[in-house]
């Protein structure tokens, strides 16, 4: 048997993977507390989120429906896999009539949008509620969502894999004693979400020598307060070198305040405009292509720009 070290929420937790084929009845307690079995093999897979439809495209399983991140929009990373998949709306209130149609094998949800409908899901398919915003949790939800697909092995296989690109990634990044720095924006109104180093988007960015100076959420307590609402004022005194901005339109005002022009990075031609995969970078397919994205923005002359098929095959030899 392959053993795979996996770091859980800042625990090492040690797990044993079985055969990639199960037939037996698979049972494990999700992140909700609750105990989920799937009664046989999962091969009909429906997605409360972007990360299962992303962990199922990854390990080659069906997606028979999913929400999105972006109304009426399939996210560019996996549109050729999901541009026929049936939409079920958003993720917080996904349309159950079109979900149980699909007749899934198992439901994979974010407990944060979806656990006071859980009885709703359960009569549907087993339902499983998994936490995805951190890094640690990335890899968590990939362990439990995979194991109960019955492909344990594969998941933690793309586990391992994440973790030596990341490595690998960040060694040829040049030692700067001054990092630069960044900030990772989401928003439509005047003043957009600035995300924290506990978001995974930020952790993978963190990772290749730059710095966010907004750091850890300082309400650790809280586990969901991940970001906070920046004015432009606020902004300026940071006037990080490089921003990303999570684009979902053309309704974002903040763009149009007089002092947006005066930060540094939009003088300097370092403002990045991204879509779905970075607000959803938790999956295995996602994250791989953050990780890419990223060191190209900040280090264009040593790393090229990437395909999403390339990284798609990348990502699937770590199983095949």
């Amino acid at each position: 048997m392959m053993k795979h070290v996996l770091p859980v929420l800042g625990l090492s937790v040690l797990l044993t993977a079985p055969v990639a084929v199960q037939a037996e009845p698979l049972t494990i307690m999700d992140e909700s507390g609750a105990v989920v079995t799937v009664p046989k093999q999962a091969d009909r897979i429906a997605a409360v989120s972007l990360f299962g439809a992303d962990l199922a495209v990854a390990l080659d399983e069906e997606v028979v429906a999913t929400t999105y991140l972006t109304k009426d929009t399939v996210p560019a990373f996996l549109e050729a896999e999901l541009k026929d998949v049936p939409k079920l709306g958003s993720r917080s209130a996904a349309n159950l009539e079109v979900l149980a149609q699909q007749k899934p094998d198992l439901i994979i949800a974010l407990r944060r949008y979806t656990e006071g409908w859980s009885d709703e899901f359960n009569a549907i398919a087993p339902y499983l509620a998994v936490h995805t915003e951190s890094f640690n949790e990335s890899l968590s939800a990939v362990a439990l969502a995979s194991y109960m697909m019955g492909r344990q092995e594969d998941g933690l296989s793309l586990n391992d894999q994440f973790l030596y690109d990341i490595d690998a990634i960040a060694e040829k990044v040049p030692q700067e004693k001054d990092k630069k720095t960044f900030l990772f924006l989401w928003g439509s109104g005047t003043s957009p979400w600035a995300y924290y180093d506990d978001y995974a988007t930020v952790s993978i960015m963190n990772a290749l020598g730059v710095r966010n100076p907004l750091g850890s959420n300082p309400t650790p307590h809280d586990r969901n307060n991940f970001a906070f609402e920046m004015n432009l004022e606020k902004m300026i005194e940071i006037d990080p070198d490089f921003i990303v901005v999570y684009d979902r339109g053309p309704e974002q005002p903040f763009l149009t305040n007089p002092i947006w022009e005066e930060l540094k990075a939009v003088k300097n031609n370092k403002v990045f405009f991204v879509k779905d995969h970075w607000m959803a970078s938790h999956g295995p397919i996602a994250r791989q292509v953050v990780l890419r994205e990223a060191a190209h923005m900040f280090y264009p002359e040593i790393f090229e720009e990437v395909s999403f098929d390339a990284v798609k095959a990348h990502v699937k030899q770590a199983w095949q």
